[in-house]
C-alpha cells in the first residue's frame, strides 16, 4: 500500500510541474528580456525571467496578501489597508516641493491675463489620517496646504477642498475595495 503511495506522489509531482510548464508556453506572456539591464548577473536575470513569467503570478501574490493579512499585518509597501480602504501615504510631501509648487503656480499666474483659481486636494491618507497608525515621515497634508495657499500671489484665489472632503469624510467620496 506504501508502494502505491509513493506512485501516486511521484505521479501528482510531475503532473503539476508539467502543468505549470505548459501554462508558461501557452499564456503568451514569456518575455525573456523584459528590460534586464546589461549589469546584473545570470542568476539576477534568471530570478528576475521566473518572477516575472510564473505561472498565475497573480494569484499567489493575492494568497500572500491575503494570508499576512490574516495574520495581522496592515501596511505593504506604503499602503495600509484599514477596514474596507487602502490608503497610500506619500513620504515625499515636504515644504521643500511645497516652495516649487507655489513658485510654479506664481511664475503661471503672472503670465496670465485672467483670474486664476487654485485648488489642491488632500490624498485620502490626508483625510483619513487619523485612521492610520503612527509612521515614519508622517506629513501634515492641512498644514502643507495651508501653507501653499499663504504663499500664493494676491492675484491667486485659492479653492479649499480639504474641509469640505474632511467633513464628508463618512460618505463614499475615495475609492474604497468593496
Amino acid at each position: 500500500m506504501k508502494r502505491i503511495a509513493d506512485y501516486i506522489t511521484i505521479i501528482a509531482f510531475f503532473v503539476i510541474t508539467s502543468m505549470f510548464a505548459l501554462s508558461a508556453i501557452f499564456r503568451g506572456k514569456v518575455n525573456p528580456d523584459n528590460t534586464v539591464s546589461e549589469s546584473k548577473s545570470v542568476s539576477e536575470k534568471a530570478e528576475s525571467f521566473i518572477n516575472d513569467n510564473f505561472p498565475l503570478q497573480n494569484n499567489w501574490k493575492s494568497l500572500y496578501t491575503n494570508t499576512l493579512v490574516a495574520f495581522g499585518k496592515t501596511e505593504f509597501d506604503g499602503i495600509y489597508i484599514v477596514e474596507d480602504r487602502l490608503i497610500k501615504t506619500y513620504d515625499n510631501l515636504n515644504s521643500e516641493s511645497a516652495e516649487k509648487t507655489t513658485e510654479t503656480i506664481n511664475k503661471f499666474s503672472e503670465s496670465q491675463d485672467i483670474p486664476v483659481y487654485v485648488m489642491i486636494a488632500p490624498t485620502a491618507a490626508g483625510i483619513y489620517s487619523n485612521e492610520l497608525p503612527e509612521y515614519p515621515n508622517a506629513s501634515d497634508q492641512r498644514q502643507l496646504i495651508n501653507d501653499i495657499y499663504l504663499n500664493l500671489n494676491n492675484g491667486i484665489t485659492a479653492i479649499d477642498a480639504f474641509y469640505p472632503l474632511y467633513s464628508a469624510r463618512d460618505e463614499y467620496i475615495y475609492y474604497k475595495t468593496s
